[in-house]
């Protein structure tokens, strides 16, 4: 019984001390990219962030910004979104704040008028004022460009 006790104590909490051991950073990484743009991660959690902002001022009818965001995102470069428009864009930043005003960056996220999520894009890469899709998205977040 006590032989028993021990290999369970043991082949449980083993292979966690030696995962541990052996690669700490894994286990001390909370950050995922969700999606890049040029050399900016955003996390699920930041994507949501800044939608839920714009969302919240959509909602308000008030705007932030000299450019006035959220607003109507035409999608003049034709992107697949797993959604239907209108889109509205709402700046998403690279420091982890949530766009208050000033400078906007180059990153937006795009979310319907029903508050669905559209994508990340960004004019880093793109020529003049357009935008390109931003690196990765998954099954909760993606078009998967």
């Amino acid at each position: 019984m006590i032989f028993s006790k021990l290999t369970i104590l043991l082949t449980t909490t083993l292979p966690t001390t030696i995962l541990a051991t052996a690669t700490p950073h894994l286990l001390l990484t909370p950050r995922s990219c969700a999606y890049t743009c040029g050399n900016d991660c955003y996390t699920t959690s930041a994507i949501s962030a800044a939608q839920a902002e714009g969302w919240k001022l959509w909602e308000e009818w008030r705007t932030v910004g000299k450019d006035k965001y959220p607003h109507t995102y035409h999608d003049y470069e034709g992107f697949d979104f797993p959604v239907e428009g209108p889109y509205l864009e709402f700046p998403i930043l690279a420091d982890g704040e949530v766009f208050t005003g000033g400078e906007p960056g180059a990153d937006r996220v795009i979310f319907n008028r029903k508050d669905e999520f559209a994508g990340v894009i960004t004019h880093t890469g793109a020529e003049g004022d357009d935008f390109v899709a931003c690196d990765g998205g998954d099954s909760d977040y993606g078009y998967g460009y």
